[in-house]
């Protein structure tokens, strides 16, 4: 999966200075971010996540927020009418909104913490 990926950005004019590990790299990037998307767009997922495994899912979170710097950083320096760009740009929004997900379930499992607190 990842050496597909590589071999499709090697194609792109973009990616055309990129040494094979920057591509490898890269390429497993975009893999584990497009596995992260599906996993996280679930929001049942999410929510057993947020309420169970608050460590792994602070990991998460910071590597989302890594993952979306990252492609914002270098979205930036891209002709936005290039097909790389408008990719980049699909990636941002649905990172984004997995974001956005991830601050709903924070919200809604510290509201159950504060329902379920015995009262003193």
């Amino acid at each position: 999966m990842i050496s597909d990926k590589a071999d499709f950005l090697r194609q792109m004019p973009d990616y055309k200075d990129y040494t094979v590990t920057q591509l490898n790299d890269l390429a497993a990037e975009e893999v584990v971010a497009g596995g992260m998307e599906l996993l996280l767009s679930d929001g049942k997922i999410v929510d057993e996540l947020a309420r169970t495994e608050r460590t792994v899912w602070k990991k998460i979170k910071d590597f989302l927020a890594k993952i979306l710097a990252d492609i914002k950083k270098y979205y930036s320096n891209l002709n936005q009418a290039s097909k790389t760009a408008q990719v980049l740009k699909e990636t941002m929004d649905s990172l984004d909104d997995i974001e956005q997900l991830f601050y709903e379930v924070v919200r809604e499992a510290g509201n159950l913490a504060q329902i379920r607190r015995p009262v003193a």
